[in-house]
């Protein structure tokens, strides 16, 4: 069982797929890009970036949006945890990356601002419940998932 975010697992997994609202820009409030209303990749480009590790997929999702518009993601800092990029962000060292589920309690408190992203992939973003198909679970284990698909379809929007 996992829950990822980024492109779909090997076949023979079982797949819960939810919109998780689109990848934004997170900015301190007095950074420029927080005057915009949503933003474009190559405006993001002119400014310091902070990247997570290679095997997140919202860096998955940053990589191939620079990409398709002929640039590439250079980040200033590289992070491996999301806590750690919020806490760059906020001193105003750079934009960070993630869907505003992500960060929605650190947006009104430590004053940072979430920019949605211009882009097709930023806007269907997925987070996916993984479990193997030829497995069964144990009678716990079946709970979780069950209270875990409930909580996923209760805050998101079912894509498949």
């Amino acid at each position: 069982m996992a829950v990822g975010f980024g492109p779909l697992g090997p076949p023979g997994v079982k797949c819960h797929s939810y919109l998780r609202g689109p990848i934004c820009a997170i900015v301190h409030r007095d950074h420029p890009i927080g005057l915009y209303q949503q933003v474009e990749v190559s405006d993001l480009a002119e400014y310091p970036l902070i990247g997570m590790d290679k095997d997140f997929g919202i860096q998955s999702y940053m990589n191939v949006m620079f990409n398709q518009e002929g640039l590439v993601f250079t980040p200033a800092y590289s992070c491996n945890l999301f806590s750690s990029a919020i806490a760059l962000s906020q001193a105003g060292m750079g934009i960070a990356f993630m869907t505003t589920k992500v960060v929605e309690d650190a947006l009104a408190s430590r004053n940072l601002i979430a920019v949605p992203i211009n882009h097709r992939i930023a806007r269907e973003s997925q987070c996916h419940l993984l479990r193997s198909a030829d497995h069964r679970f144990t009678p716990a284990a079946q709970h979780l998932w069950q209270l875990l698909c409930q909580f996923f379809e209760g805050s998101s929007h079912a894509a498949s």
